[in-house]
């Protein structure tokens, strides 16, 4: 959880400097959720969710992006568990195109690559620690695709994103 937390915090950083270099642009901020779908004892069953945005140059028509989200699902065998379904976490960079503008709205689509967990595992401990000797678990990565289409009318944007793992409806702002 720890690692998780440092790479959040790391993500929002990240994804700060980059929008405050682009001067002169504007940026999309942007959350996402979708419905759960039914679990089993191999597949996660959590609500999907994604948080992340878009830097819209207004120089060219190019966007681009970060996202991070909670969708599909992760086999973790840490706390002595025998690999339980969880719900897996990505990372995501956004590329794109802006397709229509105006003074009031514009219609932005984009590609979705990144990584997502596929397995954590770990030694299990018998002190009630997450791994043995309270160690970081190891943890296994797959690729993740997708697309994202946004419209955003007076600075309120809504859309979907889908990647192989989740469907989601999004809702944002433009500053």
């Amino acid at each position: 959880m720890k690692l998780i937390k440092f790479i959040f915090i790391s993500f929002c950083i990240l994804a700060n400097s980059i929008s405050m270099a682009d001067e002169s642009g504007e940026r999309i901020f942007y959350g996402g959720v979708g419905s759960a779908k039914t679990g089993s004892s191999t597949q996660n069953g959590s609500a999907p969710f994604s948080l992340g945005f878009l830097s819209v140059p207004k120089s060219n028509d190019s966007v681009w992006g970060l996202d991070f989200a909670g969708e599909g699902t992760m086999l973790d065998s840490t706390y002595g568990q025998n690999k339980v379904p969880a719900q897996a976490i990505s990372f995501n960079f956004l590329l794109g195109k802006n397709f229509t503008k105006s003074e009031s709205s514009r219609f932005d689509g984009a590609v979705i690559l990144g990584g997502r967990q596929t397995v954590q595992e770990c030694p299990a401990s018998y002190n009630g620690w997450q791994c043995y000797a309270d160690r970081a678990p190891n943890t296994s990565y797959g690729f993740n695709f997708g697309v994202l289409i946004a419209f955003t009318y007076n600075g309120i944007t809504l859309g979907a994103r889908a990647t192989g793992q989740s469907s989601q409806a999004i809702i944002g702002w433009r500053f």
